[in-house]
């Protein structure tokens, strides 16, 4: 019973915090300059964009119950403001990946892609960052997270070294292979023949030249460590 007594102390007491600490930052604190995180303060304009006051904010993490962290969007013109999807947004000075600022980037231009990527006129962007060397004009989606133009394939912001963006395809799972190569995600399987590479089982392949569990190439006498059970998902 004691111990009971103790929980129901402890949780009281918590609750008893984090109601004062709501109280005394959001309403007897209440003004302009202070900026209130309880949600009831924010109008919602769409998706996770909500106003207060002159300002424009990201909704972000939310405190069980009330209280939430609002990002606000920082040189931003209000009556240009358009809203592109639920993490991009666009003025007519700069583009927004949530709250942050796309540097680089053109306004007028600026398009919302898909699976966190956008482009200008000029650049790709992967979230908020710049692709070095993108051909934006080429820029094409294969699957998710996986993209590419007219020289280079791309896995989230990160060329895939070597790939050839033309004959580059799916396997099967997180494997891919193009004329020349046979990549594990992004990364290169050194030494491996596209032709000939199949599947054993688990990350286990094999070809003519080698096996390969995962990226790594291995000895036959490695394959059968692993239970055969093991299978990836």
């Amino acid at each position: 019973m004691k111990f009971k007594n103790i929980k129901v102390i402890i949780i009281i007491v918590c609750i008893f915090i984090s109601l004062s600490y709501i109280l005394i930052n959001n309403i007897f604190l209440w003004n302009k300059s202070l900026k209130s995180n309880l949600w009831f303060w924010y109008i919602k304009i769409d998706w996770r964009y909500y106003s207060k006051w002159d300002n424009i904010y990201y909704k972000g993490w939310c405190w069980p119950g009330m209280w939430c962290i609002y990002n606000e969007l920082k040189n931003l013109d209000k009556k240009s403001f358009n809203i592109l999807s639920k993490d991009y947004a666009k003025d007519n000075i700069n583009a927004y990946y949530d709250w942050l600022l796309i540097k680089g980037s053109d306004w007028n231009s600026f398009e919302y892609l898909g699976d966190f990527y956008s482009k200008d006129k000029d650049n790709v962007f992967w979230r908020w960052n710049m692709i070095n060397w993108a051909n934006s004009d080429k820029f094409k989606y294969i699957t998710k997270s996986y993209w590419k133009d007219d020289i280079t394939v791309y896995y989230m912001q990160d060329a895939i070294k070597w790939a050839d963006p033309i004959s580059f395809k799916h396997i099967i799972n997180t494997y891919w292979k193009d004329k020349n190569n046979v990549y594990f995600n992004y990364r290169l399987i050194e030494w491996s023949d596209p032709i000939t590479f199949e599947y054993m089982y688990g990350l286990y392949w094999k070809d003519k030249n080698n096996y390969y569990y995962g990226s790594k190439i291995i000895k036959y006498s490695e394959i059968w460590k692993t239970p055969v059970w093991i299978r990836y998902r």
